[in-house]
C-alpha cells in the first residue's frame, strides 16, 4: 500500500505530540512499557522534516526533548514515515536497511523491544490519532 497524501506537509507538524502522548500511554499500559523500559537506552527521534527531536527515556518511561542530549540510541526519520510504521504500514527494518532512516547508537536492544510492542503501539496510536481528532492521518484500513 501507498503512503497517503497529505492535503499538506503542515498536517504532520502534529506527529511529534502525537507520539508523544503515544508513549505516555504505552508506559502505563499493563506490560506495555516493561520490555523497553528493559532495554536501559535513552532514545532520541530526529525528526529529519521538522527539525525536532523527542527523546523517550525507556528506562525511566518518561517522554522529554530535554534529554535528546543524553541519547544513547538515535533515530532519524521522517514525521510521514513514523505516521506509517506506527500505524504497521512502514517496515522499520526493511527503511533502515535501505538507508530511508538513519539509526545510531544502541539501537539493536530498542528493535527487538519494539518489535513485540508494533501491535499494542499501533493500537495506542490509532487511539491517539481518534481522540486528538487527527482522523486525517490515518491510513485506510489499518
Amino acid at each position: 500500500m501507498s503512503p497517503p497524501a497529505f492535503a499538506a506537509s503542515s498536517a504532520l507538524v502534529d506527529v511529534p505530540a502525537l507520539v508523544e502522548d503515544l508513549f505516555a500511554r504505552a508506559f502505563e499500559e499493563s506490560g506495555g512499557g516493561d520490555r523497553l523500559a528493559a532495554t536501559g537506552v535513552v532514545l532520541a527521534i530526529d525528526f529529519a522534516d521538522l527539525d525536532r527531536t523527542l527523546a523517550l527515556d525507556l528506562p525511566l518511561r518518561r517522554v522529554e526533548s530535554d534529554l535528546a542530549a543524553t541519547a544513547t540510541a538515535r533515530i532519524e526519520i521522517g514525521s510521514a514515515d513514523l505516521n506509517r510504521y506506527l500505524q504497521d504500514d512502514l517496515n522499520l527494518t526493511l527503511a533502515i536497511a535501505q538507508g530511508e532512516v538513519r539509526v545510531s547508537g544502541a539501537i539493536v536492544p530498542v528493535l527487538a523491544a519494539l518489535g513485540p510492542q508494533t501491535d499494542l503501539l499501533c493500537r495506542l496510536y490509532r487511539r491517539v490519532l481518534i481522540s486528538r481528532g487527527r482522523t486525517d492521518l490515518l491510513i485506510a484500513n489499518r
